[in-house]
């Protein structure tokens, strides 16, 4: 289940492969570089949104990461559609 503790390394069945991957002692994907997670959940609760990773057009704009937050220059809305792919398998 997403956020219930550390997902070891290559065992991230939920991540979409073309826009997160997962890392050792992180409790969500990550995102790739050229992708992106919104900082605030639409449910409020104070995590970040990382049931969808959205694409960027720049690399150097979202590198991708752990801190893989989108930057407030692609406008993106909490409750943006996650429509190119870049979203987490229940």
């Amino acid at each position: 289940m997403l956020g219930s503790g550390s997902l070891p390394k290559g065992q991230c069945v939920h991540c979409p492969p073309t826009a997160a991957t997962c890392q050792a002692g992180v409790w969500h994907p990550v995102p790739i570089a050229g992708r992106c997670f919104l900082p605030r959940h639409p449910k409020g609760d104070g995590v970040p949104d990382v049931r969808c990773f959205h694409r960027c057009e720049a690399g150097d704009t979202c590198p991708g990461g752990i801190a893989g937050l989108c930057p407030k220059s692609l406008g993106l809305t909490p409750n943006a559609p996650c429509t190119d792919g870049g979203f987490v398998q229940p």
